[in-house]
């Protein structure tokens, strides 16, 4: 922001002595961090796009301030633009995945959002008022079709009144599309039967089988077909995530119910939770977590190691992934959480600090992403899953299988690493133009745009 001349003019040096005094009259809004330390914190922009993947342009005039926001799809970038400001002016750009307001502060201010609000990167308006955020890359975890809402607090300490919000700004979840490739087991045919076409937009490798999210919203699934989980793969338009487990998976639908079919050992189909309003889904071997748009957290199925019963009840979460009798989720403010079996140290091991981005458990282990691009990984070290682990910093997205891992790097590559036995690492395909990758029990599967 320094090269922004913060304090290189005059009216920017009294907005910047003039800032502590008007945001401790914002305070805090309960459960989010919006306005902190405003001019003096700027957290990486990475850290908080937690779920953008946006489908539209969308722009709604004001008398005053305008908050546009362009158009972002899976794997594309973020931005957000702010015009008829004040010159030199502090904005936040906000947002909520619950739907519209009001909500008003302790200073009487009125959001057009609702609770939990989450801010991301201030800003700084130039001489003109005008100003923007981004492009930034947008984190591949987001779910196309998820509704998100956007509005951005504008703060001058010297007019009056000095702090005041823009337009509200509602966006639709979109996705990049492109053809899939598979590559490793293909004993039931889960690498020889990946359908052909170029409209997927979302994949996900379960056991020995895998399915796909088309951009239509309709679904396929080839493989094993053991319990059906090919066969009563359920039919409709309206699809917007998906996730594979043994012999199960679950989908979620555009209005926010979930539907899940195939084996049901341990109620995995029959305990699917009703309901309208989730915003993730996660598949594990024989038991799945989802997430709320409050921000909490449900599971179901075996709860052997306590996989379901110890699931957290905070409402602070972005994030879930289920793996071998293990979830672990991401909260927002960065840090992770993990429980269930701990056989492998994938509950004790789960690493500290702030700052990641995404997470993948896998059957014994686990991968997670940094806000710095750089990957994670712990857990149960078969075939050097964990010790092989990629060291730069320039990945989007990670998937842990269960004895290897892949992972999409920001020029579009994919890298595979830990169980060879199959050629989930030496088979991984050589391109750059992927734009998302899923990891199997022996297989992987990804999308190539």
């Amino acid at each position: 922001m320094a090269a922004w001349g913060v304090r290189s003019h005059p009216r920017a040096e009294r907005v910047h002595h003039a800032i502590v005094a008007q945001t401790a009259t914002i305070g805090y809004i309960r459960n989010s961090v919006i306005l902190r330390q405003v001019l003096d914190s700027y957290i990486p922009m990475k850290y908080f796009l937690l779920t953008f993947l946006i489908a539209l342009t969308a722009t709604v005039s004001s008398n005053a301030q305008t908050l546009q926001v362009d158009p972002i799809y899976v794997g594309g970038d973020a931005t957000f633009k702010i015009s008829n400001g004040s010159p030199l002016a502090v904005t936040v750009v906000c947002y909520s995945l619950v739907g519209t307001g009001p909500y008003t502060l302790a200073n009487g201010l009125v959001f057009d959002l609702s609770m939990p609000i989450r801010q991301l990167q201030p800003m700084v308006l130039d001489i003109s008022g005008n100003g923007q955020l981004g492009p930034f890359s947008v984190p591949n975890r987001a779910v196309p079709g998820m509704h998100l809402w956007f509005q951005a607090v504008h703060v001058d300490p010297l007019a009056n009144p000095s702090t005041t919000t823009t337009n509200m700004v509602p966006i639709v979840v979109g996705a990049a599309s492109g053809s899939l490739v598979s590559w490793g087991d293909d004993y039931h045919s889960q690498v020889t039967d990946t359908p052909v076409g170029n409209d997927f937009t979302h994949v996900a490798a379960g056991d020995y089988h895998s399915i796909a999210l088309r951009t239509d919203g309709s679904l396929v699934s080839w493989g094993w077909d053991c319990c059906s989980q090919v066969t009563d793969t359920p039919a409709g338009y309206d699809f917007v995530q998906i996730s594979g487990g043994q012999y199960h998976s679950v989908a979620l639908r555009a209005d926010g119910s979930l539907v899940s079919w195939g084996g049901d050992a341990f109620g995995l189909v029959t305990d699917t939770p009703a309901g309208y309003d989730f915003v993730q889904v996660s598949a594990g071997f024989f038991h799945s977590v989802a997430l709320r748009t409050d921000g909490s957290i449900v599971s179901w199925g075996r709860d052997n190691y306590l996989a379901v019963s110890d699931t957290p009840t905070t409402n602070d979460f972005t994030q879930v992934s289920a793996g071998g009798d293990l979830s672990i989720a991401l909260r927002t403010d960065g840090t992770l959480v993990s429980w269930g079996r701990d056989d492998n140290n994938v509950i004790s091991n789960t690493p500290l600090g702030h700052y990641f981005t995404q997470v993948s458990a896998g059957y014994d282990h686990a991968v997670a992403l940094r806000a710095d691009g750089s990957l994670v990984s712990w857990g149960w070290d078969a075939f050097s899953c964990v010790t092989d682990t990629p060291t730069s910093n320039d990945f989007t997205q990670a998937s842990g299988g269960k004895w290897s891992s892949a992972a999409l790097r920001a020029d579009g590559s994919l890298v595979s690493w830990g169980g060879d036995l199959w050629g989930q690492v030496t088979d991984a395909p050589i391109s750059n133009d992927f734009i998302q990758v899923s990891a199997g029990f022996h297989h992987s599967v990804a999308i190539k745009n």
